[in-house]
């Protein structure tokens, strides 16, 4: 039997396949969220550091979904299986590796997005859930630095400047979390089968894509009615920037519950500028300091991917248009 593992990226339409198109597919064992964050064996898979980790317990797990599933394919989506990025991404290996320990002829299935959309979109949605109320600077993404040096400490350096280090626990992503060479190698190195979808593709053509994905999963995946509504949808800028205004509110004890609160909100929503441009601005030089572009350019070169059909969005060259989507 056939076992697949779709792994994300956050922010690639996990939930849109997970709610619209994957439970809908006939002869096809399908498991997700919250089985897969509460779930014992897969809690342990994430969050368990080696003391508290057992592999016996992952691999029994599997097994009862593989009877379960008598025979036919199974499919475990999770796109915190790439990585929690609280954490700073500190898991995603050791998740990686202990997916190919228990299930090491698994296919894994990973949607990549041009980074500049998919680190605005992160921020989007962090801010809409209110795990985030600032504007997109170096607290949100920051440039890794080249750490504190032998000859810096024994010239009496006591500051350690943390802005220096290499992973900083003063922000939540770095960039070179977006470094993509890295992600596929891991995988490739790991898993025999690894299967890469772009995000950009499904939205232009969302029925070439599943038509794709039903081969590897091997079952037919259902193409959702264009009605079908979207799964977390974006907010606007000018919506952004008033949930910002409320997280900041709701941290002063001036909840949107609150006649006072919601006058606030719309008063400081006003009264402060919106730095929307000043975050997209932020993105763009941190990519192109970290010649993610040029990442970019081997991963397809060495792998056919077809990032050059979005070589504007990956490359930072003119190519087809993307149109827009909702998350």
């Amino acid at each position: 039997m056939r076992v697949v593992l779709h792994v994300g990226l956050q922010k690639t339409a996990s939930t849109y396949l997970q709610r619209q198109v994957f439970p809908a597919a006939r002869g096809l064992t399908f498991v997700s969220r919250p089985y897969t964050q509460a779930g014992h064996a897969f809690n342990l898979l994430q969050y368990a550091d080696a003391s508290l980790y057992d592999p016996s317990v992952l691999e029994a797990e599997f097994q009862r979904l593989r009877d379960r599933s008598r025979g036919g394919p199974l499919l475990v989506s999770d796109e915190l299986f790439s990585g929690f990025p609280y954490y700073a991404y500190l898991n995603r290996a050791t998740i990686a590796e202990r997916l190919a320990a228990a299930v090491p002829d698994a296919h894994v299935v990973l949607f990549l997005r041009n980074q500049r959309d998919l680190i605005w979109s992160l921020y989007n949605q962090y801010t809409k859930l209110g795990w985030y109320s600032n504007q997109l600077d170096a607290d949100f993404l920051y440039a890794p630095g080249s750490g504190m040096t032998p000859e810096q400490w024994f010239q009496g350096d006591r500051g350690g400047d943390r802005t220096q280090r290499f992973i900083s626990n003063r922000s939540i992503f770095s960039i070179e979390h977006f470094r993509f060479s890295a992600l596929l190698d891991l995988y490739e190195r790991l898993f025999a089968h690894v299967h890469v979808f772009l995000f950009e593709d499904f939205v232009d053509d969302n029925a070439s894509v599943l038509a794709r994905l039903s081969e590897i999963v091997g079952v037919e995946l259902p193409t959702p009615s264009p009605d079908d509504s979207s799964e977390n949808r974006s907010l606007t800028d000018r919506q952004l920037h008033r949930v910002r205004m409320a997280g900041k509110l709701s941290a002063l004890g001036l909840g949107l519950g609150s006649p006072i609160g919601r006058v606030a909100a719309r008063v400081m929503a006003a009264a402060v500028p919106d730095r929307a441009e000043a975050g997209r601005a932020h993105i763009r030089e941190l990519f192109q300091a970290a010649d993610l572009a040029s990442d970019n350019r081997r991963i397809d070169a060495d792998r056919g991917l077809g990032l050059n059909r979005h070589a504007e969005a990956y490359f930072g060259e003119p190519g087809p248009a993307n149109r827009a989507s909702p998350e």
